[in-house]
């Protein structure tokens, strides 16, 4: 296939996405217009005002139920080190990234970064 050639199959595949999104974009305008009926609501500032009032509700339930008692620091939770994170932290290391960076990509402490490297030999001795 020649450059020519590609250069028309990637338009011609652009203006096929292009169709596809005005349909979705269509599709979606129509399915979004007969929401507030589906529901029993007669105009849309009723449905928005009720969707609002959910959110707010779910919130506050999610909030006061996780938060810690007054005082009191709420508990970390410890992170499984498993052999999937231990082989993510060894590829992290052979593509130059510091501790932190890794520690913060995967969800653990630098300490534990640390801990995989010493346990995999690709810490260096301390010079005596």
């Amino acid at each position: 296939m020649s450059f020519v050639q590609r250069i028309k199959e990637i338009a011609a595949k652009e203006r096929e996405l292009s169709g596809l999104r005005a349909k979705f974009e269509s599709d979606r305008t129509k399915e979004l217009s007969v929401l507030p009926a589906a529901f029993g609501f007669n105009n849309l500032p009723a449905f928005i005002k009720a969707l609002k009032q959910a959110a707010h509700q779910k919130a506050a339930r999610s909030s006061t139920s996780k938060a810690a008692p007054a005082g009191k620091k709420s508990k970390r939770t410890r992170v499984k080190i498993t052999a999937d994170i231990r082989e993510s932290v060894i590829v992290a290391i052979k593509e130059n990234k510091t501790n932190n960076q890794i520690a913060k990509a995967i969800g653990i402490s630098s300490q534990s970064v640390h801990n995989i490297k010493k346990a995999a030999g690709l810490v260096r001795a301390k010079a005596e």
